[in-house]
């Protein structure tokens, strides 16, 4: 039963900040906040969305000044920003997080359900960003500015997407329970792909017993404004354009109904997932 409630409290937290992602959009030419490159461009595979996640991940469009458990008094890890004392700006000068302005208070931020995450440091490969070598953190509620950063705050988002999309016949997922690995869906948190090893026996794009909801699944808010639990693959449900025929398992693939691609195969290469 009270977890059950957590869950209803978690469903209203995601519900609340798609309610501000919209009204964001509304005053920005129809727009979900996508953060400003931090460096500029390379190449066909380094542009906006494959930056996202610089600003501290998902916590650059809340805070930037990230200080976390240096906030509370603690000598822990910080975010980007954290080492300033004002803390930093986005590339373009912008000093005003995206949506700090757009959401009434930080509670909407931690999931109620929420009891541990993961932190890598900018300064590791990528290829050795595994489960274990991420530092262990226990979530605590932030009170202020300064102590949002991304290993507190319970959620992902998957940035790139419009509230009218043409070529998606559907609602998209834009914001929901993270995971405690580097997240879920293409080009997501560290630009690694789908979710890696959480344990041994972890199965990739799957929720596990040490997230939000253990195993059970993610809430998850749409662009179209409805909200609800997901179970299962999520990484497949949303991006793998191709699934398995559930009336002919050993026949060929069938289109996947719900994925983004299913009009334009290259959409989800323009997202970034970030917690």
């Amino acid at each position: 039963a009270r977890e059950n409630a957590r869950l209803t409290a978690c469903l209203s937290n995601v519900r609340q900040v798609s309610v501000a992602m919209n009204l964001y959009a509304n005053d920005m030419k129809n727009w979900y906040p996508v953060m400003p490159p931090l460096t500029p461009p390379t190449g066909v595979n380094d542009g906006v969305f494959t930056q996202q996640w610089k600003y501290g991940g998902v916590a650059g469009l809340f805070s930037l000044k990230q200080m976390g458990e240096t906030a509370q008094g603690g000598a822990g890890d910080q975010g980007y920003g954290g080492g300033f004392p004002n803390g930093a700006a986005y590339s373009d000068g912008n000093r005003n997080p995206l949506l700090a302005s757009y959401i009434d208070g930080l509670a909407v931020l931690n999931c109620p359900s929420d009891q541990e995450d993961r932190h890598w440091s900018a300064s590791q490969d990528p290829g050795a960003r595994t489960y274990n070598n991420g530092r262990l953190k226990a979530i605590k509620k932030m009170g202020s500015r300064d102590e949002v950063i991304q290993y507190w705050i319970g959620y992902l988002y998957i940035s790139g997407f419009r509230p009218d999309e043409p070529t998606i016949p559907f609602g998209v997922p834009i914001w929901g329970d993270d995971t405690n690995a580097c997240d879920i869906g293409p080009k997501a948190w560290w630009g690694q792909g789908q979710a890696t090893e959480y344990l041994a026996s972890a199965k990739a794009g799957f929720y596990q017993k040490v997230d939000n909801h253990k195993d059970l699944g993610a809430n998850f808010a749409y662009n179209d404004g409805h909200a609800t639990l997901v179970r299962g693959n999520a990484a497949s449900l949303f991006f793998q354009p191709t699934i398995p025929n559930p009336a002919d398992p050993d026949g060929p693939d069938i289109q996947n109904p719900n994925s983004i691609n299913i009009i334009d195969p290259t959409r989800s290469n323009r997202t970034q997932t970030i917690d």
